[in-house]
């Protein structure tokens, strides 16, 4: 079968105050056509991927909180993930924040396995359990990877003030944003250079995760390169 390598664009239309993308076709990482399309029929907007005969390969619905400007992704379901569906269904979601101008999207990464693989885009654990965060910095810490000594250096001194803290949760949380973002980071910087799952931090439960409007002005260079030279569509953040 001939692949089309052609960029391909994306349109949207709107419905109830809110932009959402006409059906599209992707590659996704195996090179294989992907159809992409919202599904209206239930209480949630529900962002489907569908192979050439029109198999789902997975799912992510999502919620328009108007309000609030936030999106609240409720449930991240992709089949064949090795051939990079999901990749494709989060690329999307992210579109949907990024056309509506909205600040924020949210996601309860139940699963720990979605946790680097959310971090690589960019999104942010959210968590203030400090004994959660200084899990995951002490793995770093304890890491034998090469060229990671900035990361070392962060979770060192976030560890001692994390302890000190103990169980107590202060007003000002700042502490646990900064551990949170420095162990996604890490997470980030592991599942960009395509590092084995065996080097990741080990976190026995999920989290939620968040990624805002900032986060598109750090990340937008990897994620405009993943749009338009991994999945061939003419978009950009």
């Amino acid at each position: 079968m001939k692949i089309d390598f052609s960029k391909r664009t994306i349109s949207f239309y709107e419905k109830n105050g809110v932009k959402l993308f006409n059906k599209f076709n992707a590659l996704n990482t195996r090179m294989k056509p992907v159809d992409m399309h919202i599904d209206e029929s239930d209480k949630f907007f529900a962002i489907m991927a569908d192979d050439a005969e029109g198999k789902n390969l997975g799912t992510f619905e999502i919620i328009f909180n108007k309000p609030a400007s936030t999106i609240e992704g409720k449930q991240l379901i992709s089949y064949r993930e090795q051939e990079g569906n999901g990749q494709l269904l989060t690329l999307a979601a992210l579109m949907e924040l990024a056309q509506n101008r909205m600040n924020k999207l949210t996601y309860f990464a139940g699963d720990t396995k979605n946790i680097p693989f959310l971090a690589k885009f960019g999104f942010i654990l959210e968590n203030d359990d400090s004994r959660y965060i200084m899990n995951g910095l002490k793995q770093i810490i304890k890491s034998k990877l090469p060229n990671i000594e900035e990361f070392k250096y962060k979770s060192r001194y976030l560890h001692s003030r994390l302890d000190m803290l103990g169980d107590v949760v202060p007003d000002d949380k700042s502490l646990f944003y900064t551990g949170c973002k420095v162990l996604s980071d890490y997470f980030k910087f592991l599942a960009r250079h395509k590092f084995p799952e065996k080097y990741y931090p080990y976190l026995e439960v999920g989290s939620d995760m968040k990624f805002t409007d900032w986060e598109f002005v750090t990340n937008r260079n990897y994620l405009n390169k993943m749009v338009e030279n991994t999945h061939y569509l003419d978009y950009k953040f």
